[in-house]
């Protein structure tokens, strides 16, 4: 009997790091196009934030794609191009939308430096 459970248990992790992983390899695969899609600029990372808001609406939650320029600073033109660019990438990617909801993410933001970000949805 003890052999049965451990078995269903291990079974049941495994099937359960499966449904989970699946959504952030898919996010993954994503993203590296993305990289290699741009130029002059590559992506360091990503970081999912969670802010509580005291309204109806509960807690929201973000995913921030973290960009580096080649060069110290893009100029402001630049930048709005390389955020046009990634966010359409995103938002026509409709598995890669889908496994973002799946995951609770309400926005995605694209940040090239510590001060700032930009906002897709």
């Amino acid at each position: 009997m003890r052999k049965l459970i451990i078995t269903f248990l291990s079974t049941l992790l495994m099937l359960s790091s499966n449904v989970f992983a699946a959504p952030y390899s898919v996010l993954h695969a994503a993203l590296a196009d993305i990289d290699q899609q741009t130029n002059d600029v590559y992506l360091i990372g990503y970081q999912s934030v969670e802010h509580v808001r005291a309204d109806a609406y509960g807690a929201s939650k973000y995913i921030v794609l973290d960009f580096r320029a080649d060069k110290a600073r893009l100029a402001d033109d630049e930048a709005v191009a390389k955020v046009e660019f990634i966010c359409r990438k995103i938002i026509s990617n409709r598995p890669l939308l889908k496994d973002l909801s799946e995951l609770g993410y309400d926005m995605v933001s694209v940040a090239f430096d510590e001060t700032s970000q930009f906002d897709c949805l």
